[in-house]
């Protein structure tokens, strides 16, 4: 059995919903490479969730060209490219043209993305380019955009999501209220991957992981990354916005407490503040400890509390001195016992990605999160996942948790 992500994905573009002027901007590009005029990459963008991958092998199957999938988050990419170019004179395997995805462009290093533009360059007239990015100016370099022409994803509204989940649900047979549907659809921000993770989640689990889904792992906003909320959380005096930070990070509270914890001396010099910012994070460690042993997932919401508005409340003034690099947490390089166990989650995660056409992180971030909650209430998505990629039940179990 499919992750209903997987199951429900879009397979033509008339099928991805609330994008009408993207897709009316992708049928002209497609016009071009049909009537052989196109001299550009098209290049989608966007926030996660909107549809970008999902249109873009729908594109390949409207032109019926074979997709080749390069996942500029996984390896060097444009080594990739090379090998892909060096073989375009070689039929497909059903002999028919090509169309390169290079999806998540915008993790390419500088380097890497200006190589990635040199040779797509010379290639977009032969063999036509999908580019997939979450935001077209942030470490996406001017070479990308110049030979590309862009295409905007909007984030999608809590009414359509809403809306795909009870068609999902109905589809599934699955009873559950327009309410519940709605909560899950808010806490997505948009992002209807996230909420069709969240919805297969609570119908194999349980209506009460509703509110614990909204704050573990709702809100997701992959724009915002752990030295924005150490900014706003060490340096920044506007407390109120650590916590708004915090929700927008799709990152275990956890993690995120082992960062704070190890910067936290770089910046609070005064004996008084630092004593108080410690005083705040041990509050927060002992309500995770309170939720771990209890169960009670809404004593995570103190824990975030006292570990970002707490700890930034206690500075007496906006840190001085000069810029100071932020240091990884020493905690957890020394998880170097556990390289291996690390190394079997990797490969369980790209497993995974083969099968739901996203990478790996993404599967780490999203989906392991999902089934360690399912484990929890019988394991049944866990059982369905082991048959589907053929690694025993109690092994997966053993590397996901």
């Amino acid at each position: 059995m499919l992750l209903w992500t997987e199951k429900y994905r879009p397979r033509k573009l008339d099928e991805i919903i609330g994008q009408a002027s993207a897709i009316e901007k992708i049928r002209e590009w497609i016009r071009k490479v049909r009537d052989g005029t196109n001299k550009k990459a098209l290049l989608l963008y966007g926030p996660p969730g909107t549809g970008k991958t999902s249109a873009a092998h729908a594109i390949a199957k409207e032109l019926d060209f074979d997709p080749i999938e390069i996942n500029a988050s996984e390896a060097a990419a444009g080594e990739k490219l090379k090998s892909v170019i060096s073989n375009l004179g070689a039929p497909s395997l059903f002999g028919r043209r090509r169309l390169i995805i290079i999806d998540e462009a915008d993790a390419l290093s500088s380097s890497e993305a200006r190589e990635i533009a040199r040779l797509a360059e010379k290639l977009v007239a032969s063999c036509p380019i999908v580019i997939t990015v979450n935001d077209m100016y942030k470490n996406v370099p001017p070479e990308i955009r110049r030979i590309s022409e862009p295409v905007k994803f909007n984030r999608l509204r809590w009414t359509t999501i809403r809306s795909v989940l009870a068609s999902i649900a109905r589809k599934e047979g699955v009873n559950i209220s327009l309410d519940v549907l709605k909560e899950i659809a808010v806490n997505s921000s948009g992002d209807l991957r996230a909420a069709i993770n969240d919805l297969q989640t609570i119908c194999q689990g349980s209506l009460e992981l509703v509110s614990e889904l909204g704050k573990r792992v709702g809100q997701r906003d992959v724009e915002k990354g752990i030295f924005d909320l150490l900014k706003a959380v060490l340096i920044s005096e506007k407390c109120g916005y650590s916590k708004i930070v915090m929700r927008n990070l799709h990152l275990e509270p956890r993690f995120v407490f082992r960062w704070v914890e190890e910067n936290l001396p770089l910046f609070y010099k005064d004996p008084k503040a630092l004593c108080a910012a410690y005083n705040a994070l041990s509050m927060a460690d002992l309500f995770f400890k309170r939720a771990s042993e209890t169960g009670d997932m809404s004593l995570l919401a103190y824990s975030i509390d006292m570990m970002t508005f707490g700890v930034c409340s206690s500075k007496l003034k906006k840190p001085t001195g000069g810029w100071i690099k932020f240091r990884f947490p020493g905690i957890i390089k020394r998880r170097s016992a556990t390289k291996e166990i690390r190394k079997e989650e990797k490969e369980v995660a790209l497993m995974l990605a083969k099968k739901l056409h996203i990478s790996s992180s993404k599967v780490i971030g999203e989906i392991f999160p999902m089934i360690r909650e399912d484990i929890k209430r019988g394991g049944h998505l866990l059982e369905h996942i082991s048959h589907e990629i053929g690694i025993p039940k109690e092994k997966l179990k053993e590397v996901i948790s």
